[in-house]
């Protein structure tokens, strides 16, 4: 069975183009979700600042 140079060169470069769709694909993933991320998972320290500032206009509203 022959292999030509041609056909190494091929393979080698379709390789090489579907890694880089694959890297390129998923660091889009990474930024579309960073920018839009899920209310599930990224969204809690948001809701931990919410609760610490209502806490501290009742504990302000208490003293006053």
């Amino acid at each position: 069975m022959y292999c030509s140079i041609d056909r190494v060169w091929l393979v080698a470069c379709s390789l090489f183009l579907s890694c880089w769709a694959l890297f390129t694909a998923d660091s889009l993933w990474l930024v579309i979700n960073r920018i839009n991320p899920k209310k599930d998972r990224n969204s809690l320290p948001i809701q931990r600042k919410a609760v610490l500032l209502q806490a501290d206009y009742y504990l302000k509203r208490i003293r006053d």
